[in-house]
């Protein structure tokens, strides 16, 4: 009998509270703030001049970033949202 090819990687990390939001038009700061109030996030950084960025949750309670994540894309003026992945590079030893 052949032998089962089973995965043992582990689920891709994030930061912790951290998420990316693109947002499809570019609203004011004032603006921004009261969207991102809405699920207890802060602006940490925009992303050049694009309507793409960082958030971080700030709210008491313990979160779940990837359904937070589906909770942002609800709205209309969402684009995309993400978990800040964290990219790690591979070394074949050389």
């Amino acid at each position: 009998m052949g032998q089962k090819n089973v995965s043992t990687q582990k689920p891709a990390e994030h930061v912790a509270n951290q998420v990316l939001v693109s947002l499809k038009s570019l609203p004011s700061k004032k603006e921004r703030e009261t969207l991102w109030n809405t699920w207890k996030l802060v602006e940490k950084e925009q992303i050049g001049e694009s309507p793409l960025f960082l958030l971080e949750y700030t709210g008491k309670e313990k979160i779940d970033i990837p359904k937070l994540v589906i909770e942002i894309e609800k709205n209309s003026l969402v684009k995309y949202a993400e978990p800040n992945m964290i990219m790690k590079t591979f070394s074949n030893g050389s």
